[in-house]
């Protein structure tokens, strides 16, 4: 079980859970209020947050019956990444940062556009699981999935909170982050072929 294919599942959940639950989720509100935005502009990123997260949840679950999944993986956590480039550019200096803080829409924006990317990964993750682990030992390789995915929030609830006190700023938290999703992006192109697993399965 613990081989190549089951480590392209549990490094990027593990991923997923540290730039959503953990970075994204616990650290959006104190960001925004850390930037200067209104509650009213606040309230309204974290609502359309929830509201395109769960718009991106049911179409990631259509496209996960219909596509490859590893590659809809790899451009979902791409599409993050990307997102989260966006915040490391406006928040890199104190012009760029006083544009962000002018036009609030842009917080909307980007609220608008992780939500589509926030949970979508669930439904290609668990199509994967099942594929390539269909018997046996699925039980214990979800539980398994799951806990990397809450390891991963619990550091990136954690980390940037201790980021953000000794730098003042989330910018390094970001920037870890895009790195992360990269990783995850391409691991996920990676993954290894079906057939490819069963004979690794069968080595192992």
């Amino acid at each position: 079980m613990f081989n190549r294919g089951f480590w392209f599942l549990i490094i990027p959940f593990f991923v997923c859970g540290f730039t959503t639950t953990g970075l994204m989720d616990t650290h959006l509100i104190p960001f925004a209020q850390h930037c200067g935005f209104s509650v009213s502009t606040t309230s309204a990123a974290v609502s359309l947050l929830a509201v395109f997260n769960t718009a991106g949840t049911l179409v990631a679950g259509i496209l996960a019956d219909r596509w490859n999944n590893s590659r809809l993986l790899a451009i979902i956590y791409l599409v993050r990444a990307f997102t989260l480039a966006f915040l490391v550019i406006m928040t890199s200096n104190h012009g760029l940062m006083s544009i962000f803080l002018e036009h609030s829409w842009l917080l909307v924006l980007f609220s608008i556009s992780f939500g589509l990317v926030d949970f979508s990964v669930v439904a290609p993750t668990l199509k994967l699981l099942s594929s390539y682990f269909p018997t046996g030992a699925i039980g214990m390789v979800t539980g398994l999935l799951y806990m990397s995915h809450q390891l991963g929030s619990a550091l990136g609830s954690y980390l940037p909170g201790i980021l953000f006190d000794k730098t003042n700023s989330y910018q390094i938290s970001f920037e870890i982050s895009f790195i992360l999703l990269i990783i995850a992006s391409i691991v996920s192109v990676c993954f290894p072929k079906i057939q490819e697993y069963k004979q690794l399965s069968r080595v192992s």
